[in-house]
């Protein structure tokens, strides 16, 4: 059975596990690096999975199939624009791409960022990445603007894309 839920407070290792493994297979979507993830303490997973599993105004979801996590993606506040939420972390396992995972991330993260009051969400896509710039397209994401990817290490430009939740 497909199940999409926010995360729980005692699910850390499994988020560890599913975070390490779409730095893997995606290095480039991402702004962090396995590298450095990889050497983060127990401590630091358990603070993160417990500040989204339990915040007013931030959330990680999770896509599972027959308890098999496949998938997630996070949403909290937007630091450039106090009305807004960020979507970051967006990931679905290979096997699963194509499927309705990703809408259904989507919309989970956001119905969490409307009822916590926010009037948009925003986020950052490689613009290489097409196939993830099609589904925010299919979910009502506009492009506002580009901008070089953060990491300095790894060249590329994003484009910074919106959705209006009124």
């Amino acid at each position: 059975m497909d199940v999409i839920r926010r995360i729980l407070p005692n699910e850390w290792r499994e988020y560890r596990d599913l975070r390490l493994s779409a730095l893997a297979d995606s290095p480039d979507s991402f702004s962090s690096a396995l590298e450095r993830e990889m050497l983060y303490p127990d401590s630091e997973w358990e603070s993160r999975v417990a500040a989204c599993s339990e915040s007013a105004v931030q959330a990680v979801f999770v896509a599972k199939r027959d308890g098999v996590w496949l998938g997630m993606v996070g949403i909290g506040p937007e630091p450039e624009v106090a009305t807004e939420s960020r979507l970051w972390g967006m990931w679905v396992a290979p096997e699963v791409r194509g499927s309705a995972f990703a809408g259904e991330l989507i919309a989970a993260a956001t119905e969490f960022a409307r009822e916590s009051g926010s009037v948009g969400i925003r986020l950052c896509v490689l613009t290489t990445n097409e196939r993830a710039v099609r589904l925010y397209q299919r979910h009502e994401f506009a492009t506002l603007a580009t901008a070089p990817f953060p990491d300095e290490q790894r060249p590329g430009t994003d484009y910074l894309m919106r959705r209006p939740l009124l």
